[in-house]
């Protein structure tokens, strides 16, 4: 049962991580999960566990977010942005 779970486990404020994608792909993403907007307004949660994830999750409800996090729920694809996390290598793909 999704209601005994404890909170969600994000990242601690004073963590850093990077979301490292290209424009025209975060565009496309948010474009699906939202719609066409002028205005992105979007939650990008990174969780704590060893191998971190990250979870676009603005508008899903708190079970469904919660489920996501402890894998009682996949993540949508079009929400996970976990390749993109700390993917410092991409920028010097084209050098």
């Amino acid at each position: 049962a999704i209601s005994g779970l404890p909170p969600v486990p994000m990242t601690a404020a004073m963590d850093t991580a990077a979301i490292i994608v290209r424009p025209e792909e975060l565009v496309r993403r948010f474009d699906q999960i939202h719609g066409k907007k002028d205005t992105i307004q979007s939650y990008l949660r990174v969780t704590r566990e060893a191998e971190r994830r990250c979870i676009e999750s603005r508008g899903l409800k708190k079970k469904e977010e919660r489920a996501i996090v402890y894998n009682e729920l996949p993540v949508p694809e079009i929400r996970d942005f976990s390749k993109y996390l700390n993917n410092w290598e991409s920028i010097f793909e084209s050098w």
